[in-house]
């Protein structure tokens, strides 16, 4: 892994934190980075909920939590039964 590419990367989605703050919330200094990330996850998905549900699993492996991940991966079935999507 190239770490200057990392912090290339790291360093741009801070940015688009910052820029989507001041774009997307009337008072953008009591916006949190985690509700701008959602914003940002949620539009880059098209508001897709099982795109969502995967994003979540993802970061749940990510941070090493598997436990919790393998029971949020039920997450999507219990909802379509419930709505009955299938």
């Amino acid at each position: 892994m190239n770490q200057t590419n990392v912090k290339i990367a790291q360093d741009l989605f801070k940015s688009a934190i910052d820029l989507m703050k001041q774009e997307a919330f009337k008072n953008p200094e009591n916006v949190n980075d985690t509700r701008v990330i959602a914003n940002l996850a949620a539009k880059h998905v098209k508001w897709d909920v099982d795109e969502a549900y995967y994003i979540i699993s993802m970061l749940l492996e990510e941070v090493n939590d598997k436990e919790v991940a393998g029971k949020f991966n039920r997450l999507p079935e219990v909802h379509a039964s419930r709505w009955d999507y299938q």
